[in-house]
């Protein structure tokens, strides 16, 4: 289980240092993504932020979090099809279209 001041350190840094070509990500949402489910509950207040980037970015660690559950690895994807589905139907149940 990663330490909560580590998760909670992440989320204050969540808008920092964007990436120039993709600016909803950051080394924070990256992080968080890694971390995984422990990071979930620290997300809930980000993602109700005034802020639109806020929301973008800790939707994005979000995303990662579910994604990463079902094996997918950055710059490989998903290991199998049935574990995409799997991720697309959890995104789903969680109000992704």
């Amino acid at each position: 289980m990663a330490e909560r001041e580590q998760i909670d350190a992440l989320v204050r840094a969540l808008d920092d240092d964007p990436d120039p070509l993709h600016l909803d990500m950051t080394p924070a949402v990256q992080a968080l993504g890694e971390i995984g489910i422990d990071a979930v509950p620290a997300l809930a207040a980000p993602l109700e932020s005034p802020s639109a980037d806020t929301r973008l970015r800790a939707q994005r660690a979000l995303e990662a979090i579910v994604l990463r559950r079902h094996g997918f690895a950055p710059g490989r994807g998903f290991p199998d099809e049935r574990s995409e589905q799997d991720a697309r139907e959890e995104l789903a149940r969680i109000g992704y279209d």
